[in-house]
């Protein structure tokens, strides 16, 4: 998972200290991910520690993130598989 960043958060990062390297476009967009083994990582997240380094001006991606993978672990457990809230 690879958040979204708007123009205003991509400053904010970039002002607590995430290189501008890390955006492919100031214009807003995803943010870089960086090579982890077979993986890839959020270039915000602290490989030793498993933290995020600019938690406190996190995106609003990120900042919803937990809910939006419990909706979508709701959905697909009330639906058999597929990602639905409608009946």
């Amino acid at each position: 998972w690879i958040p979204y960043f708007s123009v205003p958060e991509i400053e904010r990062a970039v002002a607590v200290g995430i290189s501008v390297d890390a955006f492919p476009s100031r214009q807003g967009g995803r943010i870089r991910p960086v090579p982890m083994g077979d993986r890839v990582r959020c270039p915000a997240l602290d490989p030793a520690t498993h933290a995020c380094t600019i938690y406190p001006v996190r995106p609003l991606d990120c900042q919803l993130y937990r809910a939006l993978v419990g909706i979508r672990k709701f959905c697909r457990n009330r639906t058999h598989g597929r990602y639905s809230l409608a009946r």
